[in-house]
């Protein structure tokens, strides 16, 4: 039997697909769990040093869902104009997107970038999860390798 998700995690849940469209959430419910909890995965830790960036080709086995496009995550402390310099970015480029979540959270960190929910360094901070066209070998263009000041 599966253990039971975290309070936080369900919380992030309705916060991560508040704003979605109803086209991206017309996936299965297991699809919507994988991708929630991927995303929730992704911006567990983050030093608020630039940007964190993760691109990869999900599969059941290794991610717990599968699609046909490719995954761009992005979490950075908020700032203007962010999603339109990202998705023209990817426009420019010639990259079809496909979805894009982008839920703005409030969070806080300890002093080793992990959430937690009582004390820490309270952030205002920016979670893009976006689905392009499927990539083999996707290279990030200059926004994400430099001008986000991308971090692993």
């Amino acid at each position: 039997t599966k253990p039971s998700p975290l309070p936080e995690f369900i919380a992030f849940i309705g916060n991560f697909y508040k704003n979605a469209s109803p086209e991206d959430l017309s996936l299965s419910l297991e699809d919507l769990y994988a991708i929630a909890h991927s995303n929730w995965v992704f911006i567990s830790e983050f030093n608020q040093a630039g940007s964190k960036i993760r691109i990869f080709n999900p599969s059941l086995k290794t991610d717990g869902w599968n699609t046909s496009h490719t995954i761009i995550q992005i979490l950075t402390t908020n700032m203007p104009f962010l999603i339109d310099s990202v998705t023209s970015n990817l426009l420019e480029g010639g990259t079809v997107l496909h979805t894009l979540i982008h839920p703005v959270l409030e969070l806080n960190r300890n002093n080793i970038g992990k959430i937690v929910q009582k004390g820490g360094n309270p952030s205002t901070e920016s979670i893009m999860h976006i689905e392009i066209k499927t990539e083999d070998h996707y290279r990030p263009r200059p926004l994400f390798s430099g001008g986000l000041g991308a971090n692993p």
